[in-house]
């Protein structure tokens, strides 16, 4: 005869997985593998999106096309910003450890450090770049010191608004 467990039962029974663990969402159960690999694919793609951003960042510095190089820098930066918290919150439903948080936190915060410089790159295109011609065409180290304090007075008026 086959019985009904007892309602008032708090011990309920659960399927043993293959590797011995019990129910689905456990460590070692059948998800384990789809979430590391969740944890691997997001990472890869934060880092892949990071190092682009970075690069499009030192681009930009090489002559022309470089505010588009700062823009697309920017996009990149923070698209690898929300890959990241995508890839931490993928680590934390992995169970990983925390030298994997660590790594991930410290990209996290490079990226918004670049995204932020070239951010405000991109607002000062003009000003940088006419820094950029005249010490170019500066040919003493005094001239090139005139350039820096005319960037300077420039940003200073800027911000001021003046």
């Amino acid at each position: 005869m086959h019985s009904s467990p007892d309602p008032q039962d708090s011990q309920q029974t659960r399927e043993t997985g293959p590797t011995g663990s019990e129910g689905p969402g456990r460590p070692g159960g059948p998800d384990a593998e789809r979430r590391a690999n969740a944890v691997v694919y997001r990472t890869r793609v934060t880092v892949l999106l990071a190092v682009a951003g970075v690069m499009a960042s030192f681009l930009a510095g090489d002559g022309g096309g470089g505010r588009w190089f700062l823009a697309a820098s920017l996009v990149l930066l923070l698209a690898a910003a929300v890959t990241d918290i995508a890839a931490l919150v993928a680590l934390k439903r992995a169970g990983s450890g925390r030298a994997g948080y660590v790594f991930m936190i410290l990209i996290l915060l490079g990226c918004l450090y670049f995204a932020l410089i070239s951010g405000v790159n991109l607002a000062m295109w003009q000003l940088t770049e006419g820094y950029r011609e005249c010490v170019d065409t500066s040919l003493t180290i005094s001239s090139a010191g005139g350039c820096q304090d005319s960037l300077y007075d420039s940003i200073m008026s800027r911000l001021t608004g003046d």
